[in-house]
This record gives structure tokens, sequence and C-alpha cells, in this order.
């Protein structure tokens, strides 16, 4: 059984580190939660802890993993079910009822497993946060918060709207994004199918009749010949090896240590990297604004919000911060002492602690950053397409000329 090394707040403010076995991340959580800690940081570790045993279990891992594994629960199921259910409260139904009413009018089987499962749950007496709670992880940590919170408060339907409301926004940024690359990837797709159609179908038969004249090429129709003959003997290895490359690379990065250091260097890429610091601050801020509306603690409520975000180097500063809170530090002063925290978030943070409202302010920071990122998005796309277009221009246009200038050079020593 795997091993996980952790690092989790006792109730009393004191933090503590340990391993445990477990079958998955979940089951480290929920033994975690048991006990009244809350974790803070989660980490799986090999048997005999050397990289080899750990590059060879992560590779493992990913030939194991069938295609298209997962929760089966997409993020735009559980947006759907805290959006129909809000609505299906608010018109008087009961819970269960109400449950029972979007697993029979939904078409996502996802979405009506889901519900069905839930139903069940309510049915036997839990209460809909508990109910979710044992969806974990599919369920984020965030989202049942914020039901607990709005139980408690008696204002269930506000909180599956506010979180409903959440996912959409979340979906509309995956869909700005995905918008932004669809035309460059598709162009950049036809660049190297051109290309690989020029030089393992066209090339051959150019070489073939050059071949047969005897005379000398042109260097740059000697360079295009010699890619076109590896590519015609030697493109299946190619392709083989970048299929191992990836797999590889996959099961590398199934180490937490690993894909840490992987994150933190995309971090570091110009452009690439800005953009996914705004994308995991405006998740990150916006996460915080709401379960701090929701009455939950900082230092709580950190961990939580850690989770919307997909880097992991940023997801360890993350939980450094709430690991700082809790050791009574400001939430200002332990954004600062982490480097990968941008300067606008920590200036900001400052304010909100000046004025005691973390929330507000955090809202207010996710609107900045998602802004950034939109504009950032539309820049960048309006930059790609016509650069894009003009790599594939000189590259086809490269090996036309190839070709052209070893027909003209032939025609006139035929002269």
């Amino acid at each position: 059984m795997p091993r996980f090394r952790y690092k989790a707040a006792e109730p009393t403010g004191e933090t503590v580190e340990g391993e445990l076995e477990a079958a998955n991340e979940a089951a480290v959580i929920a033994s975690l939660r048991t006990g009244d800690r809350v974790p803070i940081r989660i980490v799986e570790v090999a048997a005999d802890g050397s990289r080899g045993s750990r590059f060879f279990t992560g590779l493992f891992r990913v030939l194991q993993r069938p295609i298209g594994a997962g929760s089966g629960v997409a993020p735009r199921d559980i947006a759907a079910l805290t959006s129909e259910l809000a609505q299906l409260l608010r018109a008087g139904l009961a819970l269960d009822r109400a449950l029972v009413v979007i697993a029979a009018a939904a078409t996502a089987v996802p979405l009506k497993a889901l519900a069905i499962r839930l139903a069940g749950r309510v049915r036997r007496g839990q209460t809909l946060s508990a109910a979710l709670e044992a969806e974990r992880p599919a369920i984020p940590s965030l989202a049942v918060a914020l039901v607990r919170g709005g139980e408690a408060s008696g204002a269930l339907p506000l909180v599956l709207e506010q979180y409903a409301a959440y996912a959409a926004r979340n979906d509309d940024t995956k869909e700005a994004i995905r918008s932004a690359l669809t035309y460059p990837c598709i162009v950049l797709v036809a660049a190297a199918l051109s290309v690989i159609v020029l030089l393992v179908f066209v090339m051959p038969e150019f070489a073939r009749m050059f071949r047969e004249t005897g005379q000398q090429l042109p260097f740059s129709t000697r360079i295009v010949v010699g890619i076109a003959g590896f590519l015609g003997d030697f493109g299946w290895l190619l392709a083989l090896g970048l299929v191992l490359a990836g797999i590889a690379t996959a099961g590398a990065l199934d180490d937490q240590g690993r894909a840490e250091r992987f994150d933190g260097a995309l971090l570091r890429t110009p452009i690439v990297g800005d953009l996914i610091v705004r994308l995991d601050v405006e998740r990150l801020a916006r996460s915080l604004a709401m379960l701090l509306g929701g009455g939950i603690p900082l230092a709580e409520a950190l961990p939580m919000a850690a989770e919307a975000v997909r880097n992991r180097a940023f997801a360890r500063a993350v939980a450094n911060v709430a690991a700082r809170v809790r050791e009574g530090i400001s939430f200002s002063a332990a954004t600062r002492s982490e480097p990968l925290m941008p300067v606008r978030l920590v200036e900001l943070a400052l304010i909100a602690d000046e004025i005691g409202r973390l929330d507000a302010v955090m809202g207010r920071v996710a609107d900045i950053y998602r802004q950034d990122l939109e504009r950032s998005l539309k820049r960048i796309a309006g930059l790609l397409e016509p650069a894009l277009v003009l790599v594939l221009g000189v590259v086809i246009g490269a090996i036309v000329i190839s070709i052209f200038s070893a027909i003209v050079g032939l025609n006139a020593l035929a002269i």
C-alpha cells in the first residue's frame, strides 16, 4: 500500500508532520480529518525512497492507467448539479426530492449517477455536505466547505448559486484559453502535415530524378533531400521515440517532487509562466473570497483554496503561506515571504490586512487577474497567428526554393 508524507494543522493551531499508509490521497485526507486535523500538504513517497524506484513506480502507474480514466464527474457536472439544486430548493422541494428530480432529468451519465448517490445518502440521514464529502476527491473541498457553511447558516440555496457562478467563471476561463489556442494549433498542425507531405511523398520523387542525372545538387537541395531520406527510413522510429518519451515523462511527473520542479520551471518560462500565474492567482483569490465570505477561517480556507490551483509549484507556495498563517503570521507577511507570489497580490493583501476585509479584497484581486488574463490571451493569440503563418511560409518556401534551384541548375547544364 502506498505511503504518504503529510503536514497538517492541529485544532490548537500547531502543525504536525508524519507518514501514513493509505490507498490514495483522499483516504489520507479522511484519516486526518477524523482526528480534527486540517491537511496542509500531502506527498506520496516511494517505499525505498530512491529516485529510480519513484520513476518506475510512476511509469508503471501511467501504463496501468486506462485511457480517459478518472472520476467520471467533470467540473461542469458539479456546476450543473449545484445550479439546478439551488433552483429546486428555492422552489420549495425537499433536498432528497430535488436530487431525485435532477437525476431523472440529467442526460449526462456521470451527473445522473452522482445525483442518485447523493440522494441515497441524504435519505439515509446524511447532510448534503457529508454526502458530498464522500465523493472526494471528485468533489472539491471548496464545494464541501461552502455547502457546510450554507447548512449552518440556513442559506444553502445561496451558497449553491455562488458555487455554480464560481464554476461557470472557471468554465469561461477554460473556454477563453481554448478559443485563443484553437486557431494557432490548427495552423501548427496544418504546417506540420504540409512539411511531412512535402518531405515524405514529394521530395523522394525529385531525389530519384536528380540522382538519375548524376549532377551535383545545390547545398540547400542536398540538405532537404537528406532530411526527406531520414524521415522516409527512420520516421517510424522517430514517432515511436516521441511516444515513449511522452510516456516516460508522464511517469516521471507522477512523482510529486519532479512534478513540482517541472511546474516551477514552467513558471519561469517567459509568457507561459505569466499566464499560469495569472490563472492560478485568479482561482486562488476567487476561492478565498468565497470561503472567507462563508465564515471559514483563513487558516482553514487556504488549504481548500489551494486545491483550485493547478500548478503544483504554486500550490506548494500556497501551502507554505497557509502554514505561516497557522503560526500566527499575517496573510500579507506570509505571501511576501514566498517568491512565487506576485507583487500585486502581496500589496493588495497588505491593504486587506489593514482594513480587515480580506474576502472583499480577494474578490477584487480575482477580477483584476481575470481581466489581465483575458487581455493577455487576446494579445498572444493575435501575435501567434501571423507568426505561425510566417514560419509556415518560410519552411515551405525553403523546401520549394531548394527544389526549383536544383531544377534550374539542371536546365542550365542541359542548355
